[in-house]
């Protein structure tokens, strides 16, 4: 005989009417940590809390790598600035460090074992990321500011197979600097921290115009202070801290042919409200020029700012980084806000306050999904690599003393990559959802399931009431029973009469994998019509 066709199952409204559960599976973490709304609000596929996870693989969350060293120890007090130089042929990672007052050292990371020892001495120490020059194709410059003014910008080159050291002569002390469109760029210094100067065409080393423009020097004034500066599609870029503006056009005055090809860059204002705080949070990926304030951060193409952190459907963070950079004021010392790229797909973003607080946040720029990480592993200072050999190096990684880099670069190999960073310091992610179940209703919740992969660690299962996950406790279940060779689905105990639940898991002990696919809940809401209220 045929089959006899059945019917539809029951919908939601017949299991409520009698009392059924109502099955809710969170199966998607795409949409990472969302703050900017209530948790009974945060959408489908974001959660409230999400540590030392990334959520860029499709159906699940796993645990990051551990990060490394990228050097030996050296003898100084702190690793303020990373930069990767990137000569023709020749890529290699460099390090300024400093002890109290202005004693500097360059240490080619890529090269030198010994330490100290091998590193040079340089006069400036940089408040930005350093641009790097690349002249003829055969050789390039690294170039320096300092980022307190007053100093001669210098550059660091290679001398054979050595890196060296010297004096951009006759450039201005200023505070930041860009290459754009052939020329060296700088701005800020102490006399006139509103100012833009550009060198000679294709020379980064003369900053002196042809003596038939009747000019001592290039530059153009700008609306205020100069925070930073970028380049992007042929546009120049001045930051200030509360706006924005952009030089048009490639021929600065002092410059050119002042009948056939005169000078022609326009200065033009972009955004007035929206500026950036520290140079460090300066960084380029997919096509734009990423840039943080007080008030969030930003990505611009040339033209008007776009949030990142806050957006119109409320889905952001922008509260959360309000919370760290609401009274930060980056030009004391111990302030910092600095960014990095990895891979053109992440972007780090951290934040040092002199109160103590600290906040490393990482966004999946393809999705715009926002996670956090240790604090041990929160940078002042990025420089990354690009491809074929994507890599990420961070300084400044809150450890004690000896101070050395950190490569950051493992944390996207969650396996094999180490289990631990660089400081002995277990990797030990945390989760905590969005509220589970519709409605401000009293509810029964039944049982629940967990479908994972852990080997080799401990993973608690915690289980939160009230609207706000203010009261959490651990389920009897937990540690979850290990996983060996692929992922399991297992109930642990919920069965609470709540208007709301939240759970929250925790990694106890370091594993070589974890991965968490689904958590499946099923409850039934209590009605006082049909006497069904306890």
């Amino acid at each position: 005989m045929p089959p006899v066709p059945r019917a539809p199952g029951p919908g939601n409204a017949y299991l409520f009417r009698h009392g059924l559960p109502v099955p809710v599976a969170e199966a998607d973490f795409s949409g990472g940590m969302v703050r900017d709304v209530p948790r009974t609000a945060i959408p489908d596929g974001a959660v409230y809390r999400m540590r030392d996870f990334l959520c860029h693989s499709p159906g699940k969350v796993v645990k990051r790598g551990g990060v490394a060293f990228a050097s030996p120890a050296v003898g100084e007090a702190l690793v303020n600035v990373v930069a990767v130089c990137e000569f023709p042929g020749d890529q290699r990672v460099t390090m300024i460090s400093s002890n109290p007052g202005d004693n500097f050292w360059i240490y080619d990371v890529t090269k030198n074992t010994a330490w100290p020892g091998g590193g040079l001495s340089v006069n400036v120490l940089p408040y930005e990321n350093p641009p790097f020059w690349v002249h003829g194709g055969t050789s390039g410059s690294l170039i320096l500011t300092h980022g307190a003014g007053g100093k001669t910008p210098q550059r660091v080159f290679l001398s054979g197979s050595n890196i060296a050291v010297g004096d951009i002569t006759g450039a201005p002390q200023a505070r930041c600097s860009c290459v754009h469109l052939g020329r060296l760029v700088m701005a800020n210094s102490i006399a006139n921290p509103n100012r833009v100067w550009f060198s000679n065409l294709n020379d980064p080393l003369n900053w002196t115009p042809p003596a038939t423009s009747g000019v001592s020097s290039s530059f153009i004034d700008t609306a205020g202070p100069v925070i930073g500066l970028a380049s992007i599609a042929g546009t120049l870029l001045v930051f200030q801290r509360g706006s924005f503006q952009r030089i048009l056009n490639d021929i600065p005055p002092g410059y050119g042919d002042v009948e056939l090809n005169p000078p022609n860059m326009q200065l033009q204002a972009v955004a007035t409200g929206t500026g950036c705080i520290d140079a460090r949070s300066i960084v380029q990926a997919r096509g734009n020029v990423y840039f943080a304030s007080e008030y969030g951060i930003y990505y611009t193409n040339g033209g008007s700012p776009t949030a990142v952190t806050t957006r119109d459907d409320a889905t952001g963070i922008g509260d959360l980084w309000r919370s760290f950079t609401f009274d930060l004021d980056a030009g004391t010392p111990g302030s910092v806000i600095a960014q990095g790229i990895y891979a053109d797909n992440w972007l780090f973003s951290s934040c040092r306050h002199p109160a103590g607080m600290d906040f490393q946040l990482l966004t999946y720029l393809p999705t715009g999904s926002f996670m956090t990480t240790s604090m041990n592993i929160a940078c002042v200072h990025y420089a990354s690599r690009s491809a074929p050999h994507a890599g990420i190096y961070g300084c400044d990684g809150n450890y004690s003393e000896p101070i050395r880099l950190l490569d950051l670069t493992p944390m996207f190999v969650p396996y094999p990559g180490p289990q631990t960073d660089a400081d002995g310091a277990p990797v030990l992610p945390q989760l905590e959802t969005r509220m589970i179940g519709s409605g401000p209703s009293l509810k029964a919740y039944y049982d629940s399931y967990l479908t994972y992969d852990i080997r080799g660690g401990d993973l608690q299962v915690e289980v939160g009431t009230n609207v706000e996950g203010s009261d959490f406790k651990v389920v009897p279940e937990s540690p979850m029973r290990r996983t060996t060779t692929e992922a399991a689905r297992r109930r642990f105990s919920t069965s609470k009469d709540a208007n709301s639940i939240q759970y929250r898991l925790t990694q106890l002990t370091p594993s070589e994998r974890t991965e968490i696919y689904m958590i499946e809940s099923a409850y039934h809401d209590y009605y006082g019509s049909d006497g069904r209220f306890p």
